[in-house]
């Protein structure tokens, strides 16, 4: 079996066994000392083994926190955009004919579908609503109020929050993915040598090459 073919899980559970038996089974211990492989250079190769996992399990907090944040920059812009375009249909409808109240709110044209550019145009809207006591009396005819304008800003200002969350923690799962990858491709390479090494110089004993799952069980 090509160990480098399973997943990580896999691979580091595998591993896990190889160095269990290199360094309990008193058998195995002395054959695969005279091969250069003594207590200290498999303790070596253990403390590779504890620094990958210990990675590993890292590797798994900052993603599934990366996956909590990027639910939570959905939801709230979610939220803000559905209140936002209310807002603009709205507006639309009491401003049909007041093109300078309409320029003023950004109306003009298609609504931005790119994070940036949505985030602005809806920044702007809120800041030119907050900031026009004109607009603000057009919109009353149709309820729309200040706290009204004001609680959409903060969804914004909340939707905003949250995409700066995710990006930290993408940032931070990119990172922890590195590392788990690098020390992992340093733990591959040791433990080829050594079931390279195990593999001959257990050959005449195949039972304990069995032991360390490096042949199928007959």
């Amino acid at each position: 079996m090509d160990v480098n073919l399973l997943s990580i899980n896999e691979r580091l559970a595998k591993y896990k066994l190889f160095l269990d038996v290199a360094q309990t089974d008193e058998v195995v211990k002395p054959v695969l000392a005279n091969y250069g492989y003594d207590e200290p250079t498999v303790l070596a190769g253990k403390t590779l083994y504890d620094t990958t996992l210990g990675l590993n399990q890292q590797q798994e907090k900052e993603f599934g926190e990366k996956l909590g944040a990027t639910d939570d920059q959905h939801a709230a812009r979610r939220a803000a955009f559905g209140e936002y375009m209310e807002l603009v249909g709205l507006s639309r409808i009491v401003l049909k004919r007041e093109r300078n109240l309409l320029s003023q709110l950004d109306l003009g044209g298609d609504r931005e579908s790119a994070y940036d550019k949505s985030y602005m145009q809806m920044l702007n809207f809120y800041g030119a609503a907050l900031s026009s006591q004109a607009i603000q009396d057009k919109l009353a005819r149709v309820k729309v109020t200040s706290e009204r304008l004001n609680a959409g800003k903060a969804l914004v200002e909340t939707m905003q929050q949250k995409h700066q969350a995710q990006l930290k923690e993408t940032s931070e799962s990119e990172r922890a993915t590195h590392d788990r990858d690098q020390s992992l491709a340093e733990l591959d390479d040791w433990m080829s040598d050594f079931r390279g090494v195990a593999r001959i110089a257990l050959k005449a004993q195949p039972q304990y090459l069995e032991r360390l799952g490096l042949v199928d069980p007959s």
